[in-house]
This record gives structure tokens, C-alpha cells and sequence, in this order.
């Protein structure tokens, strides 16, 4: 059972039980835009981050247990990042193409030969204009998105 910590005083919890408290706030909440976030330092980062790289890897495995897809089809990967979830996906057997809002993450999906498109998630129907996917995924994107207005251009 998660606590705040208002309830937690109430009900007279040991203080053991600290509840629920958010240390930081996460970049989308403070910056809005990832451009403003990943920077070349924080890509360099990222895309050497162990524990960042089993994360993804973890939740793309989830991601093709939902997606009940057969292998051999193709999946476009939005925003890709330095291409730890298409890592995944291509040793499953899938075909996957890498977009991205970062140029220097894109530049890390093609070091490891993915076929790879700097591009807005909001622009995909642009971007990818005449080209079919068997499926599109996300892991660690969406939440920069915010706003009713920005959430339909993407459907």
C-alpha cells in the first residue's frame, strides 16, 4: 500500500515508513522539450548507461509480449534513443527502422547499423509518408508529450 506522507502521520505509521516521496523532478516536467534536455554530454551519458540499457531492454521484451507480433514484421521504433530497444527487436527478428528528436541519438543507431530518421513523433505521417510499419512502438518517449492537442497529432 503506497502512503503520502500526510496520511502516513495520520494513521501513525513507524517512522521507518517514509511513504512516498519524489526526490527530483524528471526533465520532461521541468524543461518540456528534449531538445533542451539531451544535450551532447547527457546523450554520451545515456548511451553509456548500463542501467539504462537493461531498463529498455527489459521493458522491449514486455513490448513485443503485448504486441503479439510474429517476427520478420517491421517495426518503427519513435524515439529510438542510441537504439537499446531496437538492439532488442532485431535480435527477435524484426525489422526495425529508428526515429528520433536527437541527432546525436540517431547518430548512435546508425554506428550500430539501424536504418535511422531524426524526426518529431508529432511528424511521423510526414516523415514516413507512403511507407507501411507492421508496428509502432515507444518505450521512453511519450511522456514528453504534453497537452490534448499534441497527443492527437501523434494518433
Amino acid at each position: 500500500m503506497i502512503r503520502n506522507k500526510k496520511n502516513q502521520r495520520r494513521k501513525g505509521n513507524s517512522k521507518k515508513d517514509k511513504g512516498w516521496v519524489v526526490k527530483n523532478n524528471r526533465p520532461e516536467e521541468d524543461l518540456g522539450n528534449p531538445l533542451l534536455y539531451y544535450t551532447d554530454e547527457e546523450v554520451e551519458k545515456y548511451s553509456r548507461s548500463g542501467g539504462m540499457r537493461r531498463a529498455q531492454e527489459k521493458i522491449a521484451y514486455r513490448v513485443l509480449e503485448l504486441l503479439e507480433l510474429d517476427s520478420g514484421k517491421s517495426l518503427l521504433d519513435i524515439g529510438s534513443g542510441p537504439g537499446y530497444t531496437a538492439e532488442v527487436y532485431c535480435s527477435e527478428g524484426y525489422n526495425v527502422t529508428c526515429m528520433d528528436l536527437i541527432p546525436k541519438m540517431i547518430s548512435k543507431s546508425k554506428e550500430k547499423g539501424f536504418e535511422a530518421y531524426v524526426g518529431d513523433m508529432k511528424d511521423v505521417g510526414k516523415l514516413f509518408e507512403g511507407r507501411k510499419f507492421d508496428g509502432v512502438v515507444s518505450v521512453s518517449a511519450l511522456q514528453w508529450i504534453k497537452g490534448k492537442q499534441e497527443i492527437q497529432r501523434i494518433a
